[in-house]
């Protein structure tokens, strides 16, 4: 029996064992089967993965391609942006290929085309813009097929300037004493510094890409005796009742820096409490550039003369004021510094005097030699010693060469400076566009030494130049007392007669002003740079030795906090190196001071000139033809606008849309007189201002924040703030300015380096009736050759599945050109 049960178990045992292998043959069949399917599906996933980040990589490229692209060029053609989708543009990634890599806009002769409206997301949401919308399409395909599309919807928007009713390029400051409300958007690249003694308003968004400070100024002196209401909108139109109604106070302990560290609730106040209408580059605030600015290419540069050599074509170039112009005023001391070395000289010599007369109104130039105070050349090394005439011992009070250019409506380019210099060069002359001199008057009272007859006019001997005593110039401390003129403060100033140019571009007088073309530029943009006297070749004035805040005053000859406007970390001196030609009296030091008599009636020899306008009220600034569009000034010069400007008892009637875009702007009243600036050097209340009205805009040079130096009021080492941005050289106490315009600072003032200082030596405030123009907004009256910054906003950001799906389009637009 136990035989055959073994023999029984013996008989189970072969299928067992078979059933056995066959099922691990299919478990091993099935293991295999399943790495297998693994390895596909992990093959599959990294193939899609690799794809997809391909796309996102792609897409990024893009943007950054296109961001350069628009940094690198003006404005950029269809070709232009058709080189960024090409084969070569493509992201380099191992595996990953792009069948669709392109750009989505609409085009018309080979340009974007642009619509104008409000920018619609981002950090400059609803300020209006000129916008090119696009599309950018990528689809990212892995080495086994895997493909992911991808579309980003932007903007790139062109936002003007004068958009805003105040942006700085550095850090911006608020602390005046009684209450302001400007109005306008606010923006500065740098901190914002909010401080009041009385109520200070803001209507619109406010934006800093820096901090915002409450509790101390730039200077680092305690907002603590500053401490008034400061109003924030929390809403689009607040603030327009008061506090409560949208508005809400900052208070001290509510900057995004507080004592000098980061505050932890600034997040919250900036997002919820104020629904982003105030916002610091924590919160979302970015800086807005120039498109040609560059590491060593600041923004002064836009209103630079460009050296002779340089490409007109090249994005600084094309970015240059002078190079948008069809006006262009130009003085230099010798024609070969001028474009193809022309230029009619400013004396009585060449073309100018023919020996018997003097141009078509037979004025002579001013001659120095026999009006007492004027300074023989005696020194060896003196640049006027041979422009002296042996026979009569006199030379000339004005000099230098002078060129005027216009560009045509058919693009031609003309040169008008006889014609104008036909039409007359002193103040007597009714007709004259460009002001060089006057007739003498008398320094006790200002009254005129001479009539304007005929026989006066032609003596030249008999006329002075322009020139005018500027305290903040000249001035190193805010200490009332000296009754002579440091030489640093006189300027010589060419006066440009705002309404004869409008009346020769009118062909009123003249020959061929109605040839200039005014439809590029939507009117009319005039260039103005005096060069005389300049020893540096950049437009700048070259000394910067004006603080030197641990002395009295005088030069010290080292760089001062506050000194280095041009940030080339040294201290520039070369600019005073001929500025006592003109007085004799040592050279080197601006703060020597001269008899103010003296200072009045010379010609002035360093690169001490300015522009002055006149005879701008309402009525007289330039227009097109058809009354639209407006006349903007551009000058790498100190502009001063002696009275009504574009503006008279009001802001009503029809008026440009104006500009000045400046080394620096100085507004004077309509009661300004150069007597009073030298009879009062140092006491404004011998210069006393009258109601006057300005409508603007107004892009200029400011001084460098630097700390309290321990001497002067609280506000010293500070710019002056946004209140003073606008330079004044008279007691306006009691008196009203109006101003209704944009307030820009690009840079830091080159020329006019004489850092602010109030209120005893050169101002007393105004009271200000200041205001954002409104009319700005609207891009049609905006002032011609209005800079623009450039800003690309990603708008949104999708992946696309439906692998059927057409190319992305702009929903804004029905025929897209894809490239």
């Amino acid at each position: 029996m136990n035989s055959k049960r073994h023999q029984s178990q013996r008989g189970y045992a072969l299928p067992a064992a078979l059933l056995l292998l066959l099922i691990l043959s299919a478990m091993a069949v099935g293991m295999v089967h399943m790495v297998q399917t693994e390895t596909r599906v992990s093959e599959s996933d990294l193939d899609s993965m690799a794809a997809f980040y391909g796309s996102e990589a792609g897409m990024e490229k893009m943007m950054a391609d296109l961001s350069a692209l628009f940094i690198n060029q003006q404005a950029p053609t269809v070709e232009d942006i058709m080189l960024l989708s090409a084969e070569g543009a493509h992201p380099i990634l191992e595996g990953v290929t792009y069948p669709e890599y392109t750009f989505t806009f609409d085009s018309s002769n080979g340009s974007p085309e642009t619509i104008v409206r409000p920018i619609g997301s981002g950090a400059f949401e609803g300020l209006v813009a000129s916008i090119i919308p696009m599309q950018l399409n990528v689809s990212g395909r892995g080495r086994s097929g895997s493909e992911v599309r991808m579309a980003r919807d932007i903007e790139v928007a062109l936002i003007p300037v004068f958009q805003f009713g105040i942006f700085s390029s550095t850090d911006l400051s608020y602390f005046p004493g009684p209450g302001f409300d400007f109005g306008g958007r606010v923006h500065t690249n740098g901190d914002l510094y909010l401080a009041t003694s009385n109520t200070l308003t803001f209507r619109s968004k406010i934006s800093a890409a820096g901090d915002i400070v409450r509790d101390e100024m730039a200077n680092g002196i305690s907002t603590e005796n500053r401490n008034g209401t400061v109003l924030i909108p929390t809403t689009t139109g607040g603030c327009n009742s008061g506090q409560g109604s949208g508005c809400r106070a900052l208070q001290r302990s509510e900057g995004s820096q507080v004592g000098g560290q980061s505050n932890p609730d600034w997040p919250n106040l900036s997002l919820s409490v104020y629904k982003g209408m105030i916002t610091n580059g924590d919160t979302g605030a970015k800086p807005l550039e120039l498109p040609f600015v560059a590491e060593d290419v600041g923004e002064i540069e836009i209103i630079r003369r460009p050296p002779l050599d340089e490409d007109p074509t090249s994005l600084l170039g094309k970015s240059r004021l002078f190079n948008q112009s069809q006006i262009r005023v130009l003085i230099s001391d010798e024609s070969n510094h001028l474009p193809g070395g022309v230029g009619i000289e400013l004396s009585n010599a060449g073309t100018y005097y023919d020996g018997t007369r003097y141009g078509a109104t037979n004025t002579a130039f001013a001659e120095a030699g026999r009006i007492s105070g004027q300074v023989a050349p005696s020194q060896s090394d003196h640049p006027f010693n041979d422009e002296v005439d042996s026979s009569t011992g006199r030379w000339p009070a004005v000099g230098g060469f002078l060129q005027v250019q216009v560009i045509n409506s058919d693009g031609s380019a003309s040169d008008v400076t006889a014609e104008w210099l036909d039409l007359g060069i002193a103040r007597e002359n009714p007709d004259a566009i460009l002001r060089f001199q006057r007739l003498d008057y008398r320094m006790s009272d200002g009254s005129p030494r001479y009539s304007a007859s005929s026989s006066n006019l032609r003596r030249g001997r008999r006329f002075v130049p322009l020139n005018m005593y500027d305290a903040r110039e000249g001035e190193v401390r805010d200490e009332r007392g000296p009754t002579d003129c440091a030489v640093g403060g006189v300027m010589n100033v060419i006066e440009l007669d705002v309404g004869n140019l409008k009346r020769w571009l009118e062909r009123d007088i003249g020959l061929t002003g109605n040839q200039v073309d005014y439809q590029s530029r939507n009117g009319y943009v005039l260039y103005f740079s005096d060069r005389r006297g300049m020893l540096t070749d950049n437009g700048e004035y070259g000394f910067e030795d004006n603080i030197n805040s641990s002395g009295g005053g005088s030069p010290n000859g080292a760089l001062d906090a506050g000194e280095d406007v041009n940030g080339n970390l040294v201290l520039d001196s070369i600019g005073a190196s001929n500025i006592g030609w003109a007085f004799g009296v040592n050279n080197d030091d601006p703060t020597i001071r001269v008899d103010c008599n003296t200072a009045r009636v010379n010609r002035v020899s360093a690169a001490r000139h300015g522009l002055r306008l006149v005879n701008g009220s309402l009525g007289n600034v330039p227009l097109r033809p058809d009354d639209r569009g407006g006349f903007t000034v551009a000058s790498e010069n100190p502009v001063y606008i002696l009275g009504d400007y574009n503006a008279e008892d009001g802001f009503g009637g029809v008026h440009a849309a104006a500009a000045v875009i400046a080394d620096a702007v100085t507004l004077l009243s309509n009661d300004w007189s150069d007597h009073r600036s030298f009879s009062s050097p140092t006491d404004p209340g011998g210069r006393r201002a009258a109601e006057t009205h300005y409508r603007v805009a107004i892009a200029a040079g400011k001084n460098i924040n630097y700390d309290h130096p321990g001497y002067g009021g609280s506000d010293t080492g500070t710019d002056g703030g946004t209140h003073n941005f606008l330079r004044y050289l008279e007691r306006w106490s009691g008196r009203t300015l109006h101003y209704r315009g944009s307030l820009i600072s690009f840079y830091y003032a080159r020329q006019a380096v004489g850092p602010y200082k109030c209120c005893s030596t050169v101002y007393s405030p105004p009271t200000r009736r200041y205001a954002f123009d409104s009319e700005f907004l609207d891009p049609a009256k905006l002032p011609p050759g209005t800079p623009q910054f450039r800003e690309l906003v990603n708008l949104g950001y999708q992946q696309i599945f439906d692998p059927t799906a057409l190319p992305h389009r702009n929903p804004t637009t029905n025929s897209p050109t894809e490239f």
